[in-house]
């Protein structure tokens, strides 16, 4: 019921603008599984929690943690988890096609194959993202409702890393007929032409000016020698 309500919720004409929804896949062990909702509301907080409540009311809640707090605090309330140095981890993010539903019924076999270092991440785009002109920055995909990121921390041995690795191959095979290739910048490295489409030549034209050594190359690099297609 969970995915559906955030299904009707994001694509909703009337969703607030204001609203930013995530969904995470959490596990208790290898058989129990939780979904986590991460909510921003951009605005007042009483608005805010009626525009949310319906769709909020669609679950059972198990730990409510939400609160009234800055936009800033907002931004780096996970920075605590990320920054703990020594902590292994493997990402995959995609976008998922314009216009789609979500595929409920695979999401929900990606959720109970995880091993419990896996975490799969559903977040709503769209809004005032999408009132900006694809070739005006570098990022493209602004048509996009949802993107999709398969996560694992934590692993310990080499055993449970390549549950992970699987895992997250498999799952992306699964949901790669939904997918339009690329991603969120900073989520993933894959191919500089997927990510940055007709933008490209323009980027690697900068890239030539202000980076000719290509000292600035982690996650998706545009290499200052790449040839482009005609």
């Amino acid at each position: 019921a969970m995915l559906e309500a955030f299904e009707k919720f994001s694509l909703d004409p009337n969703c607030p603008r204001q609203a930013s929804t995530h969904i995470y896949s959490l596990s208790l062990s290898e058989d129990q599984k939780l979904l986590a909702v991460q909510v921003c509301y951009l605005g007042d907080p009483d608005e805010g929690k009626a525009a949310y409540k319906p769709f909020l009311a669609s679950a059972v809640c198990v730990d409510d943690q939400s609160k009234v707090t800055t936009y800033s605090e907002y931004q780096v309330f996970s920075d605590e988890v990320y920054r703990i140095k020594g902590i292994p981890s493997y990402w995959r993010s995609r976008n998922m096609k314009p216009r789609i539903k979500l595929p409920i019924s695979d999401i929900i076999q990606v959720i109970l194959a995880s091993p419990p270092e896996g975490i799969l991440v559903i977040e709503h785009f769209g809004g005032k993202i999408s009132d900006v002109d694809p070739s005006a920055t570098a990022y493209r995909h602004r048509d996009h409702d949802f993107v999709m990121t398969f996560t694992g921390f934590g692993f310990q041995n080499p055993t449970s890393r390549q549950k992970v690795k699987s895992w997250i191959e498999d799952s992306t095979e699964l949901l790669e007929p939904v997918c339009s290739g690329g991603s969120y910048l900073n989520y993933d490295n894959g191919a500089a032409k997927v990510s940055f489409g007709k933008n490209l030549s323009r980027l690697v034209e900068i890239k030539k000016k202000y980076d000719p050594e290509n000292f600035f190359k982690c996650n998706i690099n545009i290499s200052p020698d790449l040839i482009l297609d005609e």
